[in-house]
């Protein structure tokens, strides 16, 4: 996660690269073994497809360039080009080019049309090329998808003849699945149903990739099943409003649950049966799966450094009787939605969600930044306001968990910062982000380092929810 501050040269950066990568077009291929991508070269008003990289994955490739000529060993065959020449011997056969092949730099560029022309001759698996989207099935590998609406819920259920892991994207009234690398097709190109939440899905492959994209009348969340095999589509659970808590103060912390002792014949008679307790803080290690989060240096990605701190953060507040859950425990994709949606129906005590970085030291504790007037009690929160009524409670945390790093000396700083999920759970709910010790990153996994922070974390979440004193409770004398 990056600060504030840093939100306009981010900004630039992103503006800059999409339009450094405007001119480029990607071409996918897809094997029973692998798929990868190439891009694709302009001469003369034709599309060109460097050769080299299209067939290194396919088997033993080499070459070397004589003069205006490119010698190819593929496999235990070998093949001859000439530059400017509109004929090759591939496979010791010639073969027609529908332009001229072209030498650029040491990269051999044959037509895009003519590729398939080309592979037939060196691949001895079946070949489909859907030239227009840019993309070359080889060995009749696809991945099909088969939609099915089913208006109970509503809910889309998107049904794949294998895994898939696609990228995955909501915006208002829209949501879009892009698959980059895996070989998915469709029959059907735009399907329309009789529904006021999920009203249409659009299947299109296009520049290599395969895109669905779903339009809808209200927020989406995306869950996958059958590992991966399936992706339901269904509208964000709706979350109702509650009345803001007082300010600095938030609900007590359910009682741990019963020791061994309290649960002997010889305790005390009369109570209530123990109840299953439920987590009473989730935990989100920010980031995960594809999403790797900042690069905090050549081996160290910020989704692995979230998921060690969320473990321990997890286990300092067990130990101080506060049961806490981790929305993710492994290396797994979560969209900001499903973050809320899974937060939301744990309606827990407090959210934290962890993140790192690399500039700047210490801690910085962020709120939601949202509007300061709450919707009407008993409404429905709009999906993008869940936040608005625990407002109070999340600065009175986030202010507790400043000042225990306070106590422990750790540099700390506390903003309003519009950062998803924050704004989408209705409970206390603060974004961590952590520096490392004198700029090294290293020290982002010592283990003394996160018990420190984790600590002073623990102690700030206890510190606002502890029961309020009983009205009439006097001190004792």
């Amino acid at each position: 996660m990056k600060s504030c501050r840093h939100a306009v040269a981010i900004v630039v950066a992103i503006v800059a690269l999409v339009a450094t990568a405007a001119d480029d077009q990607r071409f996918s291929i897809y094997t029973p073994h692998t798929s990868y991508s190439v891009t694709l070269v302009d001469r003369d008003g034709r599309q060109y497809v460097p050769l080299f990289e299209v067939l290194a994955p396919l088997g033993s490739t080499a070459a070397h360039q004589d003069g205006d000529k490119w010698k190819l060993k593929f496999n235990n065959t070998e093949s001859e080009f000439k530059s400017g020449k509109n004929k090759a011997k591939v496979n010791r056969k010639n073969i027609d080019l529908s332009a001229p092949f072209v030498i650029d730099n040491g990269r051999a560029l044959v037509p895009l049309r003519s590729l398939v022309s080309v592979l037939a001759r060196l691949v001895p698996d079946s070949l489909e090329q859907r030239e227009p989207a840019h993309r070359l099935f080889i060995g009749g590998v696809i991945t099909e998808l088969k939609t099915e609406f089913q208006s109970a819920g509503p809910k889309l259920v998107l049904r794949f003849s294998a895994p898939v892991n696609p990228s995955i994207s909501t915006e208002p009234g829209r949501l879009r699945m892009v698959f980059t690398r895996e070989p998915v097709i469709a029959a059907a190109g735009t399907q329309a149903f009789d529904d006021k939440t999920i009203r249409a899905a659009s299947f299109s492959e296009h520049d290599g990739i395969a895109e669905l994209t779903i339009n809808s009348g209200a927020p989406l969340l995306a869950t996958f099943g059958e590992q991966n095999r399936t992706i339901t589509i269904a509208p964000v659970p709706q979350v109702r409003a509650q009345a803001p808590p007082p300010a600095a103060t938030t609900p007590p912390v359910p009682a741990p649950a019963p020791t061994p002792e309290a649960a002997s014949p010889s305790a005390p008679q009369g109570r209530a049966p123990a109840t299953h307790v439920r987590a009473t803080v989730v935990i989100d290690p920010g980031h995960g799966g594809d999403d790797r989060g900042a690069a905090l240096s050549g081996s160290l990605a910020e989704k692995d450094v979230t998921l060690a701190w969320a473990r321990r953060l997890r286990a300092a507040l067990e130990q101080k009787g506060i049961p806490a859950s981790l929305l993710r425990e492994g290396d797994t994709s979560l969209s900001f939605d499903q973050r809320a949606a899974l937060t939301n129906a744990a309606r827990p005590l407090a959210f934290i969600t962890l993140h790192a970085g690399t500039t700047g030291a210490g801690v910085r504790i962020y709120t939601a930044h949202l509007g300061e007037t709450a919707p009407r009690a008993g409404s429905f929160l709009p999906w993008d306001a869940a936040q608005a009524s625990f407002l109070d409670s999340s600065r009175a945390l986030a202010g507790s968990v400043a000042a225990e790093m306070t106590k422990r000396s750790i540099p700390v700083g506390t903003a309003p910062v519009l950062l998803r999920p924050l704004n989408n759970v209705a409970a206390s709910a603060v974004a961590i982000e952590v520096m490392p010790l004198a700029g090294n990153v290293a020290s982002l996994m010592d283990a003394t380092y996160q018990q420190s922070i984790c600590a002073a974390i623990a102690d700030g979440i206890a510190g606002v929810s502890k029961p309020a004193p009983q009205p009439g409770a006097g001190a004792a004398r």
